[in-house]
């Protein structure tokens, strides 16, 4: 007995030792290992640090930045960046932060109003940036948050630059003056195929280079000896010994002295350009004649793709349907369709495509395929749809996503009441006006679709009796801006354009929204489409 309890026991130690090993082997452990260390680090210093996800939800926040927004720790991280910031603090987030996401450089806004936990408000400075995961994926946004007028303590500036270089998409290392790596960041790691800092650090930085550039390697070492920098392009070899080509940028750092103490180097892959210049001059005529004919049917595109949106309107009992649609210029990037799946019930989907222009309309026409196929087979379960849909967009074109709701108008066969199932992929929710004047926006936290192949979609429900109103629509309504750039915004002067006068029809309804809108803009720029699709049930 005593033989056997002693061997579970080993037999359990063994067991327990072999789980941790796996543990610290696993990447995704070390990765999640090293934020929190990251994250410990932050704790520790006296400038905010906060960190927020695409769709602006609050995940993240120091002590320091605690302290500057007033709410309990739990409190915060369960609220979005436009509940603690006053109206026009966030149009300028909102701004900086479309931006940063289309050009992933930094932000900085000197004067930003924000909205304490005691209700009074107070003014800081803020610093901001593009946020990405080990696939240089865009996942949300960083920053740095002090009072205004202060400066940043020298940890402070410290750190934004260390995260600037650790998080930056170009391959970033640092040798010694023996040309020993001494540091790497991720985007050298993804470039050279390398899964641990450790497999690269010490080794020699020429061991990085392809054998048949030693010429160019001789130039190279011969100019930072001289003049202290080098700038060209080198052949390289991968941890598989796969050959590719970079821009080189190299500088000799120096101390207070003027002593070498390492190099710097940045490295950019231009291995596609390369192909891309070979293919070129391999087959210009080819290419001449394929931009003919893309031109030939771009024209095409241009007179077409607005025939996508043209949507006859479906007849369902007890359901009245009408819409308005105002595109900024000649093709428009908003898009929606009804599916009928029976005399009482039908599938409906509005969408709002990132971009402007015939790259957007393309992508328009995609969509619709997608979205006619997924209708066939998910079209009564709206989770369902949005979830298949996410995962075939994700991916298709690059930098493109799209907010938007599928939902499913069904009849209650109990109370007879109409009851609209809907799924939000972070597009402005929906508004109910009730028949008695009641109205209400069902705003819920969301995720962007076409963004990442992690995320999910809920469930919501909305009850409609007779006469009462739904409304759908797109941002192009909420951030239409008069001529100082105020936006009507997601609060009272939103729900206030779909206040229903007595005695309009739903098609007079539409137009008396749209009139206001207009009438707030007030000659103001129009900056993107709008449209706005009404359901009354009869």
């Amino acid at each position: 007995m005593e033989k056997n309890l002693t061997r579970n026991a080993d037999s359990d130690l063994s067991l327990h030792m072999k789980s941790q090993q796996k543990k610290a082997d696993n990447p995704y452990a070390r990765l999640r290992k090293s934020e929190d260390q990251f994250h410990g680090i932050l704790e520790k210093i006296d400038e905010g640090y906060f960190e927020i996800d695409l769709n602006g939800n609050i995940i993240f926040c120091n002590n320091a930045a605690i302290r500057i927004f007033g709410y309990p720790r739990d409190k915060l991280l369960s609220m979005n960046n436009r509940e603690i910031s006053t109206k026009n603090s966030f149009k300028l987030m909102n701004n900086a932060f479309k931006d940063i996401f289309k050009t992933g450089l930094t932000s900085d806004i000197p004067e930003y109003e924000i909205i304490r936990g005691d209700g009074s408000t107070a003014m800081v400075r803020l610093s901001a940036g593009l946020m990405t995961n080990n696939n240089a994926e865009p996942v949300g946004f960083h920053g740095m948050i002090r009072s205004n007028g202060g400066n940043a303590a020298p940890d402070t500036d410290l750190l934004m630059k260390s995260l600037a270089v650790e998080k930056s998409i170009i391959a970033i290392a640092i040798t010694d003056p023996a040309g020993t790596f001494t540091y790497v960041n991720n985007a050298f790691l993804r470039m050279w195929g390398y899964d641990d800092k450790a497999e690269i650090i010490g080794k020699y930085f020429v061991n990085c280079f392809h054998p048949d550039d030693r010429s160019n390697i001789t130039g190279m070492m011969e100019d930072l000896k001289e003049l202290g920098s080098w700038v060209g392009e080198l052949l390289l070899k991968k941890r598989d010994d796969s050959s590719f080509f970079a821009i080189l940028s190299a500088s000799v750092i120096k101390n207070d002295n003027e002593k070498d103490i390492g190099t710097i180097i940045t490295f950019v892959d231009i291995s596609l350009r390369k192909k891309i210049d070979v293919a070129l001059k391999e087959s210009h005529g080819v290419l001449s004649k394929r931009n003919e004919f893309m031109t030939r049917e771009l024209r095409i595109a241009k007179t077409t793709i607005k025939d996508i949106v043209r949507t006859d309107l479906p007849h369902v009992d007890a359901l009245a349907i009408d819409f308005r649609y105002q595109p900024m210029n000649e093709i428009g990037e908003d898009f929606f369709n009804f599916y009928p799946f029976g005399r009482d019930t039908l599938g409906f989907f509005i969408c709002d495509i990132s971009g402007h222009g015939v790259a957007s309309s393309l992508y328009l026409s995609l969509l619709k395929s997608i979205t006619d196929d997924l209708s066939t087979k998910y079209g009564r379960s709206p989770v369902e749809y949005l979830t298949r849909l996410n995962l075939e967009l994700v991916g298709r074109i690059s930098s493109y996503f799209i907010t938007g709701i599928y939902g499913l108008f069904t009849r209650n066969a109990g109370t007879g009441e109409l009851i609209f199932s809907y799924a939000n992929g972070g597009h402005p929710g929906p508004i109910l006006v009730s028949r008695d004047g009641r109205i209400k926006l069902h705003s819920m936290k969301s995720t962007l679709i076409g963004i990442s192949n992690d995320v999910s979609f809920n469930a919501s429900a909305i009850n409609m009796g007779t006469g009462d109103r739904l409304f759908l629509y797109t941002d192009g309504i909420p951030e239409t801006a008069d001529a100082t750039r105020n936006m009507i915004g997601y609060d009272y002067q939103l729900l206030d354009l779909f206040v229903k006068s007595s005695g309009l029809t739903l098609a007079e309804n539409l137009d008396a929204i749209l009139g206001k809108v207009n009438a707030y803009r007030d000659g103001g720029e129009v900056t993107d489409d709008i449209l706005l699709i009404g359901f009354e049930a009869e």
